[in-house]
């Protein structure tokens, strides 16, 4: 009989260490998508807004471009006689979907900032954007996730500036580069997809760069809801 609690108890911990890395593996997987998500945007370093509505519609529709640029679909994007990308009107609107919900508007207009072209073809129903080089812009690091109320989460984000590296130590172990600043994403979510609903200004948080980095999990609280 104790042998065979024994084998029961040691089943049982197995199972659990296993479904405890399932749980750090999800979450970790879950915040590596969301700064995926969030790059387009965190690029051209929007001001805090509390509703999308606020959002210039350059912002938007730059934004959404650029999601398509950074989405697997872009490999298989035609180009013009002129070199120009043509992205389809449709893509740019599932990227700003999947950015900011559903609900969300973009009004479709040709535009030129930071020496980038953006021109809409009505025509055609595409936008034509210069190939362009993807670098010089920073790099989101998920510093933690909470959910705060109902369906609502705050995603602490250290904006991480271009040409930051990982470092790592003599004896092997990684320390994670330092941000520049901190911006917090509030993120909706909807089923297993979550959308950018407001961007807020914490203020310097402290960041530890002496510790080897340990990919952040989703607390009990937002454990408890997925």
């Amino acid at each position: 009989a104790y042998i065979i609690l024994a084998i029961i108890g040691a089943i049982a911990v197995v199972f659990g260490a296993g479904r405890l890395y399932e749980t750090i593996t999800d979450d970790s997987a879950l915040l590596r998508q969301i700064e995926r998500q969030i790059q387009p945007v965190m690029m051209f370093d929007p001001v805090p807004f509390a509703d999308i509505a606020d959002v210039d519609n350059n912002i938007l529709v730059k934004t959404s471009v650029w999601s398509c640029l950074y989405s697997d679909k872009r490999s298989g994007y035609s180009y013009d006689d002129n070199g120009m990308i043509l992205i389809p009107v449709s893509d740019v609107d599932v990227a700003a979907a999947n950015l900011y919900g559903p609900d969300v508007h973009l009004t479709h207009t040709s535009m030129e900032e930071d020496g980038i072209s953006y021109t809409y073809d009505a025509e055609n129903n595409v936008y034509r954007v210069p190939m362009m080089a993807q670098g010089g812009y920073y790099t989101p690091m998920v510093v933690s996730m909470e959910r705060v109320e109902g369906d609502l989460y705050e995603v602490t984000v250290g904006y991480i500036p271009p040409g930051a590296t990982w470092t790592a130590s003599e004896d092997g172990d990684s320390y994670r580069p330092t941000p520049d600043k901190y911006m917090i994403y509030v993120m909706r979510r909807d089923d297993d997809n979550y959308y950018l609903v407001a961007l807020e200004d914490p203020g310097q948080l402290p960041a530890d760069t002496t510790t080897p980095n340990v990919v952040p999990g989703l607390d009990s609280s937002s454990s408890a809801a997925a």
